[in-house]
């Protein structure tokens, strides 16, 4: 095999050229929902880019042997696992890190990952993982419940308690920004 020039397409022999551009073609349509799920549940453009790349290349081993029915379902699914993937790997770095400084963090990851966010992105981002991922395929990509219980694994009654859930903590969490943002006591 001739090693692969930059920007030239290298000389897989078990996928076909029409596979490529089917590929190509799948990736141009599912690259910005991707890219949007992956920012709303990150908060951070580049991480939802390295995310959604990771995703891709995972999704493109399978695709060249033929085992994925639904594209689709599979990047968003893909999507999810790697910010998961992530966040425990960020957790177990900072854990290890902890423990080399044997000094406390000064501040808490999730501070470090909302400062420059805006309202609703710190609201997101307190939801759990599944509960964020529901939720932003739900609203904001406007998914129907079996697409997303499709694309996380789930039941459809999962996904349904999963939204009203986060629903309510965003809600709540928003009541309380918009509480803080008035200076304090509504009454006075």
């Amino acid at each position: 095999m001739v090693p692969a020039v930059a920007g030239e397409i290298p000389d897989i022999p078990s996928v076909a050229a029409s596979d490529l551009g089917v590929f190509a073609e799948t990736f141009e349509a599912e690259r910005s929902p991707a890219l949007r799920l992956a920012y709303a549940m990150t908060g951070d453009a580049a991480l939802a880019e390295d995310v959604v790349a990771e995703a891709f290349a995972r999704m493109y081993e399978r695709w060249a042997k033929g085992k994925i029915d639904n594209p689709t379902a599979y990047v968003r699914r893909a999507v999810v696992n790697e910010v998961r993937s992530t966040w425990r790997r960020r957790a177990v770095r900072r854990k290890h890190a902890e423990r080399e400084r044997h000094v406390e963090p000064s501040t808490s990851f999730r501070a470090d990952r909302i400062a420059d966010a805006d309202v609703l992105q710190r609201a997101l981002v307190t939801l759990a993982p599944r509960q964020r991922a529901v939720v932003v395929m739900r609203v904001v990509d406007d998914l129907s419940e079996q697409d997303v219980a499709d694309a996380l694994g789930c039941s459809v009654g999962t996904v349904k308690a999963y939204l009203s859930r986060g629903l309510q903590r965003l809600r709540a969490c928003l009541e309380e920004k918009a509480f803080d943002a008035s200076g304090g006591d509504l009454d006075a």
